[in-house]
């Protein structure tokens, strides 16, 4: 398990055990050998695991995606979920939360284990509910990312991510929802303020009482992601093979090949830098680094500009990437509180992005610059622009040292203490 949501929770929880606030860290464990959903603690561990009987628990889930994956449009390739009224694993949940006596419950990225009845018993069962919302999927039709779309505010109908939907099913899941959360007392945890108001501007976010809904950032790990000692460089970037002299972009995501990404946009940046460079004569010479979980990466091309293309890797390498670089590109279109800028400014690595949803919040203190000009296209030459600009070395090493402001907002101690409090004030 890898994405932004697992890790952001996985620190979260960290960060209240350190902070002495008692969490447990529950997973899912795929045995499709299983007949009855059940699950599992143990006596060394604070981690439970719920053990679905994957052939039920995994069956709306592929109705789902062969309903709808057929009908996608052009508009986004984004993750899509259907809202379900029960789930298999609800009286395992239950019983596990119940009998090992949790006051509270939090879920993040949950589409295939939140659902109406679960809502409705938590309420009952008087266990508090938070929701944190890593994507817009709790207050759409379905969709994670909206793209272009804001149906969301009214109703989903006619949704423009599918170009089929004769069951209207995405509506019915919208207005499923819709009543769901509107009878249970869920509390709505967002990490960017751009997700917050997106809520609060949708159909199902405007029934929810302000008191229920709390901007609360994603924390970083301070033990792995630091800034690294310039010896320390020197030994990454020998040991990547890059010259002491280049400038290191990198750029990279978990799924390369998700539209909203903007891999394309990376790849027009590169393309637009790499002429530029030649047009100057610039003596400048530029490292290329690419990660993530598909082989985009090994696609582009450029000349003036050399290319490592490194694959899926684990979080110590890409601290490792991270501390031996000069600047992180980042060409998302649509982004809530993305964990590698996070990590990026925590390790002391210039970022240069598009102004995607949350992003700009991290990206408030120079010298990190953020990009929207109204236009995808000109956004990409207006980064090409940053990266052959006289000022970029000095934008570097200011970038060495992060602002207080931002290593206050996103220590462990400080969403841990947030965390603790708005979980007491739902108990009052």
């Amino acid at each position: 398990m890898s994405g932004g949501a697992y890790i952001a929770a996985k620190r979260q929880c960290e960060a209240l055990n350190e902070a002495d606030v008692e969490c447990a860290f529950l997973t899912i464990e795929h045995d499709w050998s299983l007949e009855t959903s059940s699950y599992e603690t143990t006596t060394d561990s604070d981690n439970p695991k719920l053990k679905p009987m994957m052939r039920k628990y995994k069956f709306a889930d592929e109705f789902a995606q062969a309903y709808i994956e057929p009908n996608r449009s052009a508009l986004s390739n984004s993750p899509f979920s259907i809202w379900r009224r029960n789930s298999e694993t609800n009286d395992a949940l239950l019983a596990l939360l119940n009998n090992e006596g949790f006051t509270h419950v939090h879920f993040h990225y949950a589409p295939q284990l939140l659902n109406t009845k679960l809502l409705a018993q938590l309420k009952s069962d008087g266990i508090a509910t938070f929701i944190t919302c890593h994507d817009m999927y709790y207050f759409t039709g379905g969709c994670h990312y909206s793209a272009t779309c804001e149906r969301f505010q009214q109703n989903c109908n006619h949704c423009p991510q599918v170009s089929t939907d004769h069951h209207s099913l995405i509506s019915h899941g919208f207005w499923e929802k819709h009543s769901a959360f509107s009878q249970t007392h869920a509390n709505f945890v967002f990490p960017s303020q751009w997700m917050h108001d997106s809520f609060r501007r949708s159909a199902i976010g405007m029934q929810i009482p302000v008191k229920q809904c709390h901007t609360i950032r994603n924390c970083i790990d301070q033990t792995t992601f630091s800034p690294a000692r310039s010896v320390n460089i020197q030994a990454l970037r020998e040991r990547f093979n890059i010259p002491a002299d280049d400038i290191v972009v990198m750029a990279g995501a978990v799924d390369n090949t998700e539209r909203r990404k903007g891999f394309e946009q990376l790849k027009t940046v590169l393309l637009a830098t790499s002429k530029k460079l030649r047009e100057l004569k610039s003596s400048r010479k530029i490292t290329l680094i690419t990660f993530g979980g598909s082989d985009q990466s090994k696609r582009i091309n450029t000349q003036s500009i050399r290319q490592l293309a490194l694959g899926s890797l684990s979080s110590i390498k890409v601290r490792d990437v991270m501390q031996c670089a000069d600047v992180l590109l980042f060409t998302s279109s649509q982004d809530n509180y993305p964990n590698v800028v996070l990590e990026a400014i925590h390790c002391g690595t210039l970022v240069l992005a598009t102004e995607s949803g949350g992003t700009k919040e991290l990206l408030s203190d120079a010298p990190h610059r953020t990009i929207n000009t109204g236009s995808i296209e000109r956004d990409c030459l207006e980064l090409a622009e940053l990266l052959v600009a006289d000022d970029l070395p000095k934008w570097i090493r200011q970038a060495k040292v992060p602002s207080k402001s931002f290593l206050k907002n996103n220590s462990p101690r400080s969403v841990a203490s947030t965390l603790s409090q708005v979980y007491q004030e739902a108990l009052a």
